[in-house]
């Protein structure tokens, strides 16, 4: 629940939020020793040396996490584009099994479909052209796939129905 709902949320509200608390939070650590320095003169304060020892160890394990999964989420996000582009190429490779006019069919579909990608990582936070980009990708891959279809079921020959429907459906 708490996750959805800081999702929603922009970074730099979120940055900025964070920034005026720590430094609130300083301030009022300040006022509270002035205030006790007043209560007591002579007392010098030690601080509390194990609890903020441990604090740090805690906040900085806390950071540790954080920076691991969001590294892990750029890997996990770098290898699935890295296994659409590889896909992307082999079923552009296993059009040439077909004759000139399905292959051309294949290549231009393949070319609107990269487009759309592009345009769908290009569009930042705009949720409305992501989803826009989103939608034209799918009607192109599901054209790719109709297209498939239709030549397996009129073609005789199953080797290249065998090869490409594997690309097209990873």
């Amino acid at each position: 629940m708490t996750s959805s709902i800081l999702c929603n949320i922009d970074s730099r509200v979120i940055a900025a939020l964070l920034f005026i608390g720590i430094i609130l939070f300083y301030f009022l650590g300040l006022k509270v020793c002035q205030y006790k320095k007043k209560r007591t003169p002579g007392h010098e304060s030690l601080g509390i040396g194990p609890f903020e020892g441990a604090m740090l160890g805690l906040i900085s394990l806390l950071l540790a996490f954080t920076f691991n999964q969001s590294a892990s989420y750029y890997d996990t996000r770098r290898g699935l584009l890295m296994h659409e582009t590889n896909c992307i190429g082999t079923v552009l490779v296993r059009a040439d099994l077909y004759p000139d006019s399905v292959r051309k069919a294949f290549r231009n579909d393949l070319k609107e479909y990269v487009n759309a990608r592009i345009q769908y990582y290009e569009a930042g936070d705009n949720k409305n052209e992501i989803r826009a980009e989103l939608q034209r990708a799918n009607m192109i891959s599901e054209r790719i796939w109709m297209r498939a279809a239709i030549i397996s079921q009129k073609d005789v020959s199953v080797f290249k129905s065998m090869q490409m429907v594997p690309a097209i459906m990873t």
